[in-house]
């Protein structure tokens, strides 16, 4: 479709090019930032005096090009999983509403080891904070194709060691995703040259413990923080999970949550 004669759009075109719009700003951030290029486009075509459209199209760019420096592009998805449906995108400011939404409720928060937010602006901190500082943390947000937003992720990056907290929204709990989620977690530390992811969970958390043991992950040690006795998991070649991997994973820990480990491999 292409503009008016006169130079400037139609009534038609103005309207085709702000629904373009908002479809772009959904599909953004739902994590599908082709698509969302796609839309993008269209009403900047549909309407090129509108400076706006275009604005919009830098930033989408820009955000892809953050996108592709931490996770090598805009998702990261893998057809050979049994979640085939899921994907991982980085987790942004578009993504603050849903990440409060998930995270104020603090029993849960403090079951999944992921702070609670008190407030939206607490979830645009939490994000912000991860933006700042993309070689120690990473901020990442699972989505399913069906399901849309499902939960979050964060990376502590010490050289090839990662220290890791997942979040699954409570109404998304008992489908899965929790197993997809650490499973893509996988592929992305593949990406990075990541070769050890660690995670904690409360021994009483039976269904982050089997989530964690369907995905590969072992218990390795027991960690005392905060006054509470979580346990250790580790992802790794198996053959190198032992005492240089346990003295990694208190290093790692220490650095990122002051806590202190216990017990053998």
């Amino acid at each position: 479709m292409e503009a008016g004669t006169t130079g400037m759009s139609t009534q038609a075109e103005r309207s085709v090019a702000q629904r373009r719009m908002r479809q772009g700003l959904r599909l953004w951030r739902l994590g599908l930032q082709d698509r969302a290029a796609e839309c993008f486009a269209t009403a900047a075509q549909l309407v090129p005096e509108n400076a706006q459209y275009r604005v919009q199209q830098g930033e989408l760019a820009r955000w892809r090009q953050h996108c592709q420096r931490l996770i090598g592009g805009d998702v990261v998805s893998d057809p050979t999983l049994s979640a085939k449906s899921m994907y991982l995108s980085v987790l942004g400011v578009q993504h603050a509403a849903w990440l409060y939404e998930a995270q104020r409720q603090a029993d849960l928060a403090a079951s999944a080891g992921v702070p609670r937010l008190h407030c939206l602006a607490d979830a645009q901190r939490y994000i912000h904070e991860a933006g700042m500082r993309p070689d120690e943390l990473l901020a990442i947000a699972v989505f399913c194709r069906t399901s849309g937003f499902v939960g979050s992720i964060r990376l502590c990056l010490a050289g090839r060691a990662a220290l890791m907290t997942y979040w699954i929204t409570p109404r998304q709990q008992g489908h899965g995703f929790g197993t997809g989620a650490l499973e893509l977690t996988r592929t992305l530390a593949s990406l990075r040259g990541i070769q050890h992811i660690f995670a904690v969970t409360q021994p009483a958390n039976f269904q982050s413990r089997a989530a964690l043991a369907k995905a590969g992950f072992n218990t390795i040690a027991t960690v005392l923080a905060m006054d509470r006795t979580l346990e250790l998991w580790c992802a790794g070649p198996r053959e190198d999970i032992g005492r240089q991997v346990c003295d990694t994973a208190s290093a790692v820990f220490r650095r990122f949550f002051q806590g202190k480990t216990s017990g053998e491999p």
